[in-house]
């Protein structure tokens, strides 16, 4: 039986990512123009130096990336765990982590409840609010035959993003 690996949660502080995609832009303009430039005048080194400019620059867009509130993400390099990102903002990190997104906010669960979603008239006026109401709990039984009614809310809230993932 294989042993599974303990992986916990490292919180990894990226850079802004505003100076980054500065440079990224500048860099892909820069390609642009040596490619016209270079051409226009004929220079082959130069032409082939604004070629060799544009894999580069393109690769380094992706490693943007903005964090909403109540959101992580989770960085992978090669599929190997490297970190977490809890902060929101606009960040930059390493153009080849995978980024995978995990939810921080607080979820809920109700069984045996109903909802109804709001209708609207041709106007677009709404007639009936949204509405949740307590329905038909779930009806088991028990292991002497007995039959009883079971409803629940389960909240819950991702601590761990490593483990979560």
């Amino acid at each position: 039986m294989e042993q599974r690996e303990i992986v916990t949660e490292k919180n990894l502080v990226p850079s802004h990512g505003w100076i980054p995609l500065l440079v990224i832009l500048f860099m892909l303009l820069g390609a642009i123009v040596l490619i016209f430039i270079s051409a226009a005048l004929q220079i082959g080194i130069g032409l082939f130096l604004g070629i060799l400019m544009m894999p580069p620059t393109l690769v380094g867009f992706f490693g943007m990336m903005a964090i909403p509130p109540n959101d992580s993400r989770v960085l992978l390099l090669f599929g190997e765990y490297r970190g977490t990102v809890t902060k929101s903002g606009f960040f930059w990190v390493n153009p080849f982590y995978s980024k995978r997104k995990v939810s921080l906010r607080v979820r809920n669960f109700e069984t045996g409840s109903v909802s109804t979603p709001e209708q609207k008239d041709g106007a677009g006026q709404v007639v009936m609010m949204k509405s949740r109401s307590s329905g038909k709990p779930s009806k088991v039984n028990d292991s002497d035959g007995n039959p009883i009614e079971i409803s629940s809310v389960v909240v819950w809230k991702v601590v761990d993003t490593a483990e979560a993932l």
